[in-house]
């Protein structure tokens, strides 16, 4: 029997605003009430960065609630190893979760500068964030986690293609059961390879592209996550070379899997388009930002091979 220790990177999203957006925080760690680790937290809260450990993350949980928080890093190791004939197990982990300005967990940022100049730093950060609520968005602003973790799997060795799937059929068994109604969406990879910035942050802050997030990807990687029409639609896109894994009978949202080395093909499908948020330029027409500024901007973009089959104007 073989021990194969790989890294595997997530970001998930939810438009879900009122507290059950914490049930994100309780994956990838479904059963860890019990278990054996460490857990610390740092998060920033009402000018304030706060830190708490403890050996349940319940607590934890319970404190960020109490608290409302405007960001956190929640992690995790086993302070002792387990010994397991079979499966995969999460041996260590990092969440870092942004939530929504709009949601009820968002402290509010003060308008004061704070006395010390880190803290302060972390509040302009904030503060600017905090202004997407007077932008015109026409859906909750998303909250996102994005999850680092260290996997080991005990069993026979396992190719490229069996990781991912293997991967994908843990995902569903970690997610919890109480956000199943709850579409989520998001991307992910076997060995974190995929990742190159936030599926927000790669919106450049545009209302429209923003607001297309969910009922389409945000660009095309070996794992997706997606309401379920989404995933069966992009599927179709690429008959024989993806496939659709249900969640669960109950759950809003599926995952569509891409063979890592088809990826980069895949995306210069032209019904893939369909699918994908295109980035048209043409829906900067409301906005200040100056023609130069948007060629500038375009030329970037378009050198970008991930992002270029999703550019327009």
């Amino acid at each position: 029997m073989s021990l194969t220790r790989f890294k595997l990177y997530l970001e998930l999203a939810t438009r879900a605003y009122q507290t059950n957006v914490l049930e994100l925080l309780r994956f990838p760690v479904q059963s860890a009430v019990g278990a054996d680790l460490e857990w610390s937290a740092r998060w920033w809260s009402y000018g304030k960065s706060k830190r708490m450990r403890s050996k349940k993350r319940e607590p934890i949980l319970e404190r960020i609630a109490a608290d409302c928080i405007n960001e956190l890093s929640l992690k995790w190791q086993k302070s002792t190893p387990d010994v397991i004939n079979s499966g995969f197990e999460v041996v260590e982990g990092q969440i870092d979760f942004f939530p929504s300005p709009v949601s009820t967990l968002w402290a509010e940022v003060p308008k004061q500068e704070l006395d010390s100049p880190l803290e302060d730093r972390e509040r302009r950060n904030f503060e600017a964030r905090e202004a997407v609520r007077a932008k015109p968005y026409q859906l909750p602003y998303p909250s996102t986690i994005e999850c680092f973790l260290t996997i080991e799997s005990h069993g026979k060795e396992l190719t490229e293609l069996q990781l991912q799937e293997s991967a994908i059929d843990w995902i569903c068994s970690a997610l919890p059961e109480r956000i199943f109604k709850e579409p989520i969406f998001g991307y992910g990879c076997v060995h974190g390879t995929c990742r190159r910035m936030s599926m927000l942050y790669s919106m450049g802050g545009v209302v429209e592209w923003t607001d297309r997030l969910g009922s389409k990807f945000e660009n095309i990687y070996p794992i997706l996550i997606g309401p379920r029409e989404s995933c069966e639609g992009l599927a179709s896109a690429l008959p024989g070379h993806s496939s659709v894994i249900m969640i669960a009978p109950s759950a809003a949202s599926a995952i569509v899997s891409i063979p890592p080395e088809t990826v980069a093909a895949t995306r210069d499908v032209p019904a893939v388009r369909d699918w994908v948020v295109l980035r048209d330029f043409r829906d900067f027409k409301n906005t200040n930002v100056k023609p130069e500024a948007l060629e500038e901007m375009f030329r970037r973009m378009s050198a970008i091979p991930t992002e270029a089959p999703f550019l327009a104007r």
